[in-house]
């Protein structure tokens, strides 16, 4: 049995129901942990295929790669959504779905309204990093979101990107907001949005203890 599971609680009685009713039969669960706000948005996403758009980590201050998605207290994680040569056109919306239960709006956002790929790309060929979220003393001087890891905030992120050939939503959602009215608004705007979205990436990104 496979599947996304919202705590551990949940995958250790699922484990037990099923040994229960399965006798000598072998039990197998290939499931990922994830946490309740994580789920409640996951239930209202719109079915789209994955594609070659790449989200990937470095650790602000260093400026050095980070692909394990690990970062602990008191680190300052930068996000760069990497799009390939082939992705020309359309509009990116990039989300953090926080542990905390809270949604950050990478892109577009309040302080960052243009998210049209040609934009973003400002004429450049090939593979073009677009930051989504910054080094620290990179945003003190030139603006743009920073965030460092704090001990109220442990476990597991995703960071969601959506590619679709029109904005999405009736216009910009707040730079944060609950799961629960993310989820909101993903409803409310599927039958709209349902025919416009291209591809949906995400990636985790864990935040821990030293």
């Amino acid at each position: 049995m496979s599947g996304l599971l919202a705590g551990t609680e949940t995958r250790v009685r699922l484990y037990d129901a099923l040994n229960t009713l399965g006798g000598a039969r072998e039990i197998s669960l290939k499931t990922e942990t994830l946490n309740p706000a994580l789920c409640v948005v996951e239930r209202v996403l719109p079915k789209a295929p994955a594609s070659n758009i790449a989200v990937e980590f470095r650790l602000g201050g260093k400026d050095t790669p980070n692909p394990s998605g690990r970062f602990f207290v008191g680190e300052n994680p930068v996000i760069d959504v990497l799009l390939p040569a082939e992705v020309q056109t359309g509009f990116l919306t990039v989300s953090v779905l926080d542990v905390s239960g809270n949604v950050f709006h990478l892109l577009p956002n309040i302080s960052r309204q243009d998210n049209a790929v040609a934009d973003l790309r400002a004429n450049r060929t090939g593979p073009v990093p677009v930051r989504v979220a910054y080094d620290l003393a990179e945003s003190a001087q030139h603006g743009g979101l920073a965030f460092r890891v704090d001990d109220s905030t442990l476990g597991k992120s995703r960071i969601l990107v959506l590619h679709s050939s029109e904005p999405l939503f009736a216009g910009l959602r707040p730079t944060s907001e609950s799961a629960v009215g993310f989820a909101e608004a993903l409803k409310e705007s599927s039958a709209k949005d349902i025919g416009l979205i291209l591809s949906l990436d995400s990636k985790i990104l864990l935040t821990a203890e030293p």
